[in-house]
């Protein structure tokens, strides 16, 4: 019996069998009758979870991209994609003045110009999904009404849960504008540089951050909608609740 027999005949696709997966990985590796190795770890892969189900638990070196409805691992990215972390500027928390004033026609926050001490503050917690030790990509989303651009900065630290709350904060300013401004009254996004993530690894990694505008160029309010993080992601959770 040749390799490819016996990995069909350890699954005889009954209702709670997952030869689908199985079957999909076999296509995908045609010389796998020349390769043993490579179908000895499928073999080795065919497990039994704790309901007495079979599932295929895949090794971490011969996955591409799979998706199992049940098993030890729903879901594994080989390699990451982007999600956004999001902070609507309508659930933020102002300054003890309430400031920056809140535009109740057009929605979102006005950054004044030259000043600022305006500052929104924010608290973000990463999901369980962020693939560990990559970095972030910060940005905000507000509206431009004329060619001059405000100058936005944050002020973060980033921590991870066991450690100690870092004392300072640094600081990063916004000049990467995605869009060339005309006319009227364009949705705009301004990046920041890019923050490394190389030493943040666990789960549920905190950052605080404090957003503000300071600029004398850029004339009058901003209207701000939205402050989020641009973040990659190779998984739909945790197999573990405080371990990936």
């Amino acid at each position: 019996m040749s390799i490819i027999e016996e990995l069909t005949s350890l699954v005889q696709c009954g209702s709670h069998y997952d030869c689908e997966t199985l079957k999909k990985l076999l296509l995908a590796e045609p010389d796998c009758a020349s390769n043993m190795s490579l179908c000895e770890a499928l073999k080795s892969a065919i497990k039994l979870d704790q309901d007495g189900n079979i599932f295929l638990d895949i090794p971490i070196g011969i996955r591409a991209l799979e998706f199992h409805a049940t098993g030890e691992n729903p879901f594994v990215a080989e390699d990451g994609v982007w999600d956004d972390l999001l902070f609507p500027l309508t659930r933020d928390k102002q300054g003890q003045a309430s400031k920056p004033d809140f535009d109740f026609t057009d929605l979102g926050l006005l950054f004044p110009q030259n000043d600022a001490a305006e500052i929104v503050y924010l608290i973000a917690q990463f999901q369980h999904k962020r693939k560990a030790y990559t970095n972030i990509r910060p940005h905000i989303h507000f509206i431009q009404d004329n060619a001059l651009t405000p100058v936005f900065k944050i002020d973060y630290r980033w921590y991870e849960n066991g450690e100690l709350m870092p004392g300072a904060f640094t600081t990063i300013t916004a000049a990467d504008f995605a869009f060339t401004y005309t006319a009227g009254n364009l949705l705009q996004i301004v990046s920041f540089p890019e923050i490394d993530g190389s030493a943040i690894s666990g789960l549920s990694s905190m950052m605080d951050i404090k957003l503000y505008r300071d600029d004398n160029v850029a004339i009058g309010d901003v209207l701000t909608k939205e402050f989020d993080i641009h973040y990659q992601i190779d998984s739909l959770g945790s197999k573990e609740e405080y371990i990936k």
